[in-house]
C-alpha cells in the first residue's frame, strides 16, 4: 500500500493507492491496512498484475480527523432515507445507533450480548408509544403523557449515546466543555439534529448505503462502524 491520499475533511473515509501482491481476477478480495487498520479490497474491474497500482475506499477517516465530529449540528439534514428515519422515526434510527455501538437499550456499555437486542427493544418502545398514545388522545385527551415520558427515555438515551461517542473519539464538548451537561443540551433542545450527527459520524454513506430494515443500518456484510 502506499500514498493514502486524505479526501475532504468531514469524509470519514479515504481514497489509498493500492500496490497489487499478485495477478488477481476483477472481483477478488484481500484484506490491506492503512494506519494499522485492516479493511477488505475488492479488486476493480479487469483485474490487476502483480506490482500494478490502483485506487479504491478505505472505509475510515485518516488519522488526523479526529476531535470532533464529521459533520456540524445542522449539516445531516440531506433529505435521504437516513434523514427521514432521523427526523420520523426517531427511536428507530437510535436503535440502529446504538446495536452499530454496541451499546445497551439505555445507551450504556455491557459486557454481554444484551446490545444485539437494542435495535428491536428501541423500535418496539416507539411504536407501543406512539400507537397507545395516539389512542389515549383520541379517547381521553391525556395521551401526550404517554409521549412525554417516552420522549423523555429517548433524551436520557441519546444524552449517554453522545457521551459515550466523544469519549471513545476523543472529541471535546462545546456548549459546557467535558460534562453530560453539553450532551444533554444537545440532546433535549436538538434531538433529531444530534442523532443524525452522531450516526453520520459512524456511518459513511459513500462507502456503504443506509438500510433503514437493517439493525445497525448498514448492508449485510458491513462493518458496524464505517
Amino acid at each position: 500500500i502506499s500514498n493514502p491520499n486524505k479526501t475532504h475533511q468531514t469524509i470519514m473515509s479515504q481514497e489509498v493507492s493500492i500496490i497489487a501482491p499478485s495477478d488477481m481476477e476483477e472481483g477478488y478480495q484481500f484484506d490491506a491496512q492503512v494506519d494499522g487498520k485492516t479493511f477488505t479490497v475488492t479488486v476493480p474491474r479487469g483485474g490487476v498484475r502483480a506490482g500494478e497500482e490502483f485506487t479504491t475506499v478505505a472505509p475510515f477517516a485518516a488519522e488526523d480527523e479526529g476531535n470532533r465530529f464529521r459533520f456540524g449540528l445542522f449539516e445531516c439534514f440531506t433529505g435521504d432515507a437516513q434523514c427521514v428515519m432521523g427526523c420520523l422515526c426517531s427511536g428507530c434510527l437510535l436503535g440502529q445507533l446504538l446495536q452499530r455501538l454496541k451499546l445497551s437499550f439505555y445507551g450504556v456499555k455491557t459486557n454481554d450480548d444484551q446490545y444485539e437486542n437494542s435495535c428491536i427493544i428501541m423500535t418496539v418502545a416507539y411504536g407501543i408509544a406512539l400507537l397507545l398514545g395516539l389512542i389515549l388522545i383520541i379517547a381521553t385527551g391525556a395521551g401526550f403523557m404517554i409521549m412525554y415520558i417516552y420522549l423523555l427515555y429517548l433524551v436520557v438515551v441519546l444524552t449517554l449515546t453522545r457521551l459515550h461517542m466523544r469519549n471513545l473519539y476523543s472529541i471535546p464538548g462545546q456548549m459546557f466543555g467535558d460534562t453530560p451537561l453539553d450532551d444533554f443540551c444537545y440532546s433535549f433542545w436538538c434531538t433529531c439534529c444530534t442523532l443524525l450527527q452522531l450516526t453520520r459520524h459512524t456511518h459513511d454513506e459513500k462507502v456503504y448505503k443506509y438500510q433503514y430494515d437493517s439493525k445497525t443500518g448498514l448492508p449485510q456484510g458491513a462493518p458496524e462502524v464505517v
